[in-house]
């Protein structure tokens, strides 16, 4: 058995080969290319030509590297990076190390150590489509938690009044609101009507009330902001506004895809019957577990 270690990085990897012995076969540094990466497999074959007698250890079950080792149809064991910090005082004498030490460990943790740790398992193609939608999700989630947050506070800046109007910043009606009216001067001078008709374009639910309330506010003492200022803040308030539109675009497109993910996945009933499980915590707890 052939036992190869990749000391991972985001531009270059360090690679480290033993052998059952635990002599050293080979240790060099490849490029994060598709052809650093070609020349990987090379050197690796001059030691094993069958695929199957090659164990590849790396801290990352994720990545381009990773998936280029499965497809190459080589084992590979993610390696836990804190397991990865105890076997390191196995081989450390003394405190010198070099870049080649850290591969050198994965390579012998698997060498030593193998049924300690798991192979991993290739996930279906529609588990990792769905993986990838879900921790996209994700962030896009964040992004917009993030902008509304900076809208919150470019308002509390100099525009205080559109903070207390509706319930929450990333929803359409209000986003619209301040699109419509991006300063404290043109919500002053919206009057009644506008507001109606605002209201009721965006199928606010009882405009009549809603429009009193609002333009008893437009009425109330606000703060004074020099014209310039609120124009400037202004500017940056649409510039938000347009962001957190977009992001919230996204995330309809991301739900609607995961959905109709969802719908061909075989686990789908496993998770989804869960109390509270709606597609998108169903989509999480499939792409944690896997197939």
């Amino acid at each position: 058995m052939t036992y190869v270690g990749v000391d991972w990085s985001d531009n270059f990897h360090v690679i480290y080969v033993t052998d059952e012995t635990g002599d050293s076969l080979t240790a060099f540094k490849i490029d994060h290319t598709p052809e650093g990466i070609e020349s990987l497999f090379l050197k690796v074959k001059e030691h094993a030509q069958n695929p199957a007698e090659v164990l590849f250890a790396l801290e990352t079950p994720n990545g381009l590297l990773a998936s280029a080792i499965l497809e190459a149809g080589f084992t590979l064991y993610p390696i836990n990076p804190k397991a990865v910090d105890r076997y390191r005082d196995r081989y450390k004498m003394s405190g010198k190390k070099d870049d080649y030490f850290d591969a050198m460990v994965l390579a012998n943790i698997l060498r030593t150590d193998r049924q300690n740790h798991r192979a991993l398992v290739p996930d279906s193609s529609l588990t990792r489509e769905l993986r990838v939608y879900t921790n996209g999700y994700q962030i896009l989630v964040k992004t917009q938690t993030r902008f509304a947050n900076q809208i919150t506070s470019c308002l509390k800046n100099y525009y205080l009044v559109a903070l207390g109007i509706f319930d929450k910043i990333d929803q359409p009606v209000t986003l619209g609101f301040l699109s419509k009216f991006p300063t404290p001067d043109s919500f002053r001078r919206a009057g009644k009507a506008r507001i109606e008709r605002f209201l009721k374009k965006n199928h606010y639910p009882g405009v009549r009330e809603k429009t009193l309330e609002i333009y008893a506010l437009s009425k109330k003492p606000q703060f004074e902001i020099e014209e310039p200022i609120a124009r400037a803040n202004s500017l940056l308030l649409l510039s938000l506004v347009k962001q957190l539109k977009e992001t919230m675009a996204s995330l309809k497109e991301f739900e609607l895809k995961i959905a109709e993910l969802l719908e061909q996945h075989p686990d789908k009933e496993v998770f989804s019957s869960l109390p509270g499980a709606g597609n998108i915590t169903t989509a999480k707890f499939i792409s944690n577990f896997g197939d």
